[in-house]
């Protein structure tokens, strides 16, 4: 999940059905990988009041394991009190696991090292995302025009992404005060290409016509998504806004 949200990726439906105990996923149905970055995003038709948004996946994963956990109780110790305690043991792993794996996810993506700070560098991130949510920058690009910059590129292109470009160059400044970055990690955690709503709706529309064309060229550019390839730049692009897609539905 840590590694998903590093992607901008909302499951949609997590429901307790749909987390199994080896820590895999299924049935993503009303799936989708953002464009402009919000903690409350929210894609699915039937998630009308943000259950499963892009910020509270942690915390619904972590009720699906309570839920768990609950059916477990009888197997766990003769004593129901005994059996509470040893689960509430087990489910503060998954607060401390997810911790860590999201704290090196969104490390690896800023390019932090590790003398960030006594908190690893948790403060930053959050600071960083409230900064993208307040001024409405793509979350794909962001990360990709900072990888850019880290790897000695001009930052205008990074500061032109905010709203108010003096917010930008200030962020700017801020991440640069924290020294060097680590380049290549970032090159492996912030990915060129993702699978764009828009992209998708427009192939659904294609073969509902007997055109799989575009299909077949998303295929392609989406199975190396951290390759830079020239023919696949217009994929980058974030949608218009008549080309935005604002719900996904399960089936999709």
């Amino acid at each position: 999940m840590a590694r998903w949200m590093g992607l901008g990726f909302i499951h949609g439906v997590m429901n307790t059905d749909n987390v199994a105990i080896s820590g895999e996923t299924i049935d993503f149905g009303p799936c989708a990988f953002m464009d402009t970055f919000h903690p409350q995003c929210v894609f699915s038709a039937i998630d009308r009041n943000a259950r499963y948004a892009w910020g509270n996946q942690p915390a619904i994963c972590q009720w699906n394991l309570t839920r768990f956990a609950e059916t477990l109780l009888p197997l766990l110790a003769e004593s129901e009190d005994e059996a509470v305690r040893l689960a509430e043991g087990a489910l503060k792993g998954f607060v401390e696991a997810f911790r860590s794996n999201y704290l090196a996810v969104f490390r690896a993506k800023l390019g932090l090292t590790d003398e960030v700070g006594a908190d690893g560098g948790m403060g930053f991130i959050k600071e960083t995302l409230d900064t993208l949510a307040d001024q409405h920058v793509d979350f794909t690009i962001f990360f990709r025009h900072l990888t850019r910059v880290a790897g000695g590129g001009d930052a205008a292109g990074l500061v032109a992404l905010f709203d108010s470009k003096e917010r930008g160059g200030e962020w700017v400044t801020q991440w640069r005060s924290l020294g060097r970055s680590e380049v290549e990690a970032m090159r492996s955690a912030n990915p060129i290409l993702i699978p764009r709503n828009h992209r998708v709706e427009e192939a659904i529309q294609g073969g509902l016509k007997g055109d799989f064309s575009l299909f077949h060229r998303l295929v392609e550019a989406w199975a190396e998504p951290y390759v830079e390839r020239a023919e696949f730049s217009d994929l980058e692009a974030a949608p218009l806004p008549h080309e935005r897609v604002t719900q996904t539905f399960c089936g999709t």
